[in-house]
């Protein structure tokens, strides 16, 4: 395994996908968020919802896909939020960014 440029150890592919999530703290109440991009070992979304880093969270693909080769090809993804990065966007209550380790790297 070699690290591309930006010291990440597999490469990053842009891609907008809707998704649903939840979280130990909102098993009741689903999350809408967007993908930004996706890797092997996990993706990068936006949402309106304030996460917490190293929370675990289960994300569901909204257009699931088993025909695709980018990530609606799995209905679901299990990971932990590794990053957040706040976004500062007009929208009420503010947008964030958020990086999403997987708990088992897609093959």
């Amino acid at each position: 395994m070699t690290q591309s440029p930006d010291k990440r150890a597999y490469k990053r592919v842009d891609h907008t996908a809707n998704l649903s999530l939840k979280t130990t703290d909102t098993e009741n109440q689903m999350i809408q968020a967007k993908m930004v991009n996706y890797s092997r070992q996990g993706m990068c979304f936006r949402t309106g919802e304030k996460l917490k880093i190293g929370q675990e969270i289960y994300i569901i693909i909204d257009e699931f896909d088993p025909e695709s080769d980018g990530p609606e090809q799995n209905d679901s993804y299990t990971g932990y939020i590794r990053w957040s990065e706040e976004l500062g966007t007009s929208m009420p209550g503010g947008q964030y960014g958020y990086g999403v380790q997987y708990q088992v790297p897609v093959e």
